[in-house]
């Protein structure tokens, strides 16, 4: 076996243990059906990653992946970013180019506007303000710490991780996007409603196909069918020169986190589903 089969290999034995996974969802549902308002934590600005996973990650929940505990690490810093190599001048190219995204943004507005569609009123609060309460613990488990907030019945915090990584030394660059959504009772801070988001990294890996433009060509990570993914680099080179197009695969995969958010909303609140309207 040559070392470009076996680094082919090792990719393929990694991205196979990091697919995108089914949303973990936990919910109250006696609280979530006596909450009226929510406080809505105004979104961080947007920070794109790239990141190559080297050496041990600790990867802290199940369905979380190398990629995600990666990517996580780089914009976090920290031990968790020391053992990866991470392109540190990706996030200013991506705003050199384009300018700010306003994906955080885009992407807290469309979860706000699933709330207001079900019933609750809805305010953004600031938490970087000195008297408002602070996130804490891991990010993969964020909590709420500080003085019971009076101005709504809970707080929702939506924290996003968003990038590119590779599984390793030869390995494609793939899309690994990750986001926590927390809503806590504002009195007590405990949690009555969490959903985490993971989309890791490609399951199928065709090492040699590339694209006449140099885009490494994959398959979709978690599903059996055998269709390219327009989002896979085999070198951070290739990636550089399709910014744009990579950019919008990054936008689209958290957007797309927003239709499982409005499913997991009804069945907290005790709703039935009509066929379709998960996928709005």
């Amino acid at each position: 076996m040559d070392t470009i089969e076996r680094a082919a290999l090792l990719c393929l034995l990694a991205l196979l243990s990091a697919c995108t996974s089914t949303p973990l969802i936990e919910v109250d549902t006696q609280k979530m059906t006596s909450i009226k308002t929510i406080a809505v934590a105004v979104p961080k600005p947007t920070r794109y990653s790239a990141v190559t996973a080297g050496g041990p990650i600790f990867v802290p929940i199940p369905g979380a992946g190398v990629l995600a505990a990666a990517i996580g690490g780089a914009i976090a810093g920290g031990t968790a970013a020391a053992s990866n190599r991470t392109n540190n001048d990706f996030d200013g190219l991506v705003r050199d180019r384009l300018g700010d995204t306003g994906l955080n943004r885009r992407y807290v507005d469309s979860l706000e506007k699933e709330l207001r569609d079900q019933g609750y009123q809805v305010k953004e609060i600031n938490l970087d303000q000195d008297d408002m309460p602070k996130i804490s613990g891991d990010r993969f488990q964020p909590v709420l710490k500080g003085q019971a907030f009076t101005a709504a019945d809970a707080i929702m915090i939506a924290p996003v991780n968003t990038g590119y990584g590779a599984n390793g030394v030869g390995c494609p660059y793939v899309r690994a996007i990750n986001s926590q959504i927390r809503i806590f009772a504002s009195d007590t801070f405990k949690p009555i409603f969490s959903q985490n988001f993971f989309y890791n990294a490609r399951c199928h890996v065709n090492p040699i196909g590339n694209r006449d433009d140099g885009v490494n060509m994959t398959s979709r990570s978690g599903r059996d069918d055998k269709r390219p993914d327009p989002y896979s680099y085999q070198f951070y080179s290739d990636l550089i020169n399709d910014l744009p197009h990579a950019i919008q695969g990054l936008d689209e995969t958290l957007l797309s986190f927003v239709p499982q958010f409005h499913s997991a909303l009804l069945a907290g609140r005790g709703v039935a589903q009509s066929l379709g309207d998960g996928q709005k």
